[in-house]
């Protein structure tokens, strides 16, 4: 049913019919959908909808510091579990509408960074909004288990916007650095791989120039991880340096097959790789090559040199490395 429609359908309503017709539709509300609307405070002052339509007719003009005061209070309270645990800074109320104010709060600073002037503050805290939501899919701070899917805005999508502001104002050697560590240090959302966020950092290595520089930044980021493994005692803590190390690996490895040089790849792959296990190794190596690059003929070398050297490759490996020979066969028969 169209408005027009609507309006003539309950022109002719009694009072009651009208009020029970309200009530209904506001019980068949999702409250989120409520709570995004404000529709208790349309509710409460009928009239006050018009004033809004014709204010959003307008274009809005923000005020870039007061959005960004509003956001730093925000990432300082979510930082503390204000809009979680019973405080006296947020009311309960207000509480669940988190999710609403860090969408808002995450389209005003994108619009407000169209202004060079405010471009690199606003990214700045694009970056540390996107940093709290990473935090959030590790520890309580919302009512929420996935920050990401809450705000209605998926990680992928919110590292590609946060790298895109920092690649218009930072040097291209802090860029490619700054690039790399949001992908491997924040933590993943439920429907989140970090193959994902690397693959977002691809995006803006257009030329090889800036692969290379992505290399030797994960090659350093390596040699930081690696030297505060041997000094940490933490069981947890050395398993998440040992995560990091790994996903700094796959990067580089994909850094050198965009640049179709899968065999160095392999071998920065297989030499920094924190598993110990070689099975492992070509597990992850031969499953990036089938799934991203055409190389039929490469995965069958890496699994045929693991064979000979001992290596017992797993049932899907082995049915992989059949179906490739028998592809090969066809089309050469000789």
């Amino acid at each position: 049913m169209k408005v027009a429609e609507l309006r003539t359908t309950i022109r002719n309503h009694s009072k009651d019919q009208l009020e029970l017709l309200v009530v209904e539709l506001y019980k068949a509300m999702p409250k989120s959908l409520r709570e995004e609307q404000d529709i208790d405070a349309l509710v409460r002052c009928p009239d006050a909808q018009e004033i809004r339509r014709i204010k959003s007719s307008k274009k809005e003009v923000l005020d870039f510091d007061c959005v960004a005061d509003e956001a730093r209070t925000f990432i300082s309270y979510a930082a503390h579990q204000y809009y979680f645990a019973p405080n006296m800074y947020v009311p309960k109320r207000e509480r669940p509408k988190w999710r609403f104010v860090a969408k808002r709060l995450y389209r005003s600073l994108v619009q407000c960074a169209a202004d060079p002037e405010n471009l690199e503050p606003a990214a700045d805290l694009v970056e540390e909004l996107y940093l709290l939501l990473c935090k959030g899919c590790r520890v309580v701070l919302f009512s929420g288990d996935d920050p990401f899917g809450s705000v209605g805005i998926p990680q992928v999508e919110f590292l590609r916007q946060t790298l895109a502001l920092r690649n218009r104002h930072m040097e291209k050697d802090k860029f490619v650095q700054k690039a790399v560590a949001l992908a491997v240090n924040g933590t993943t959302s439920r429907w989140t791989v970090t193959t994902d966020l690397l693959f977002v950092v691809l995006e803006f290595l257009a030329i090889p120039d800036l692969k290379l520089r992505a290399i030797a930044a994960t090659q350093e980021l390596i040699a930081q991880r690696l030297s505060a493994y041997r000094s940490e005692r933490d069981s947890r803590k050395r398993y998440r340096i040992e995560e990091t190390v790994n996903d700094l690996t796959e990067l580089a490895f994909h850094c050198y097959a965009h640049l179709g040089e899968f065999e160095e790849g392999i071998e920065f792959f297989n030499t920094h790789y924190t598993d110990k296990d070689e099975e492992v190794k070509l597990y992850v190596v031969v499953e990036a090559l089938h799934h991203c690059y055409n190389q039929p003929e490469l995965i069958l070398d890496q699994i045929t040199k693991a064979m000979a050297k001992g290596v017992r490759p797993r049932s899907r490996l082995v049915k992989l490395a059949e179906s490739i020979e028998h592809s090969l066969r066809e089309t050469d028969p000789r």
